[in-house]
């Protein structure tokens, strides 16, 4: 699903756009998430993009398109949950 969500969001920011160009957004907020909820969430609307409690581990993973289990580090970078909030480039 997160997959999905974020894949969607660059195809998004990349509409209209030549190939060339590079996928940008008009703005992204990444907070460390505190709740000590062990649930995730994403979605995606209206060209905004709204994840909440992702573990460090897996936004890392998303980011290199790698798993979570390719990453070598310490072991806080499953304990450590962030939020995002990114919105698409204007068109």
């Amino acid at each position: 699903m997160w997959r999905f969500c974020i894949t969607t969001l660059f195809a998004l920011a990349a509409s209209g756009q030549n190939h060339s160009a590079e996928l940008s957004f008009d703005a992204a907020d990444l907070k460390v998430n505190a709740s000590n909820s062990n649930e995730s969430h994403c979605d995606l609307s209206n060209g905004r993009l709204y994840c909440r409690n992702l573990r460090l581990r897996f936004l890392i993973a998303e980011a290199w398109t790698m798993t979570s289990d390719d990453i070598v580090g310490p072991s806080w970078l499953d304990d450590v949950r962030v939020d995002i909030a990114a919105k698409a480039a204007s068109a």
